[in-house]
């Protein structure tokens, strides 16, 4: 079994970005479906889902990596406003990181496709970077 069977399709480093409060723990969001705005809930509780990259905990340990070396990338990005150098180590992280995303959102989950077969050639492509 996974060790985080909580696993996130949107990373929370990311949502961190857009926290309410100075600890960067809570975000505010519209629920669509409900038509209902909350001024604060807690990010660890958003955009996740019990084993959504499967129970061995491989994807999920692949998007950690990938996500550790991004997350510092686009924290420089809103910092300093300025993209990667074109064709640098921080240039490809943050490719291979936006191909993860497309694959990892809900609506790819919805699809009934694998996440673990999207992400097959990751390893690989993450190895060169």
């Amino acid at each position: 079994m996974a060790e985080n069977k909580i696993q996130h399709f949107v990373p929370q480093f990311l949502l961190r970005n857009f926290s309410v409060n100075q600890e960067q723990t809570h975000i505010a969001l519209f629920n669509i479906r409900k038509e209902k705005f909350v001024s604060k809930t807690e990010i660890r509780t958003q955009a996740e889902k019990k084993y959504y990259y499967g129970d061995d905990g491989e994807v999920e340990k692949l998007l950690s990596m990938i996500e550790d070396r991004t997350a510092p990338i686009i924290k420089k990005m809103i910092e300093k406003n300025e993209l990667p150098e074109v064709y640098s180590k921080g240039h490809y992280n943050l490719i291979t990181f936006i191909m993860t995303m497309i694959g990892r959102t809900k609506y790819m989950g919805d699809t009934g496709l694998n996440p673990s077969d999207w992400t097959l050639g990751l390893e690989q492509i993450s190895l060169l970077l």
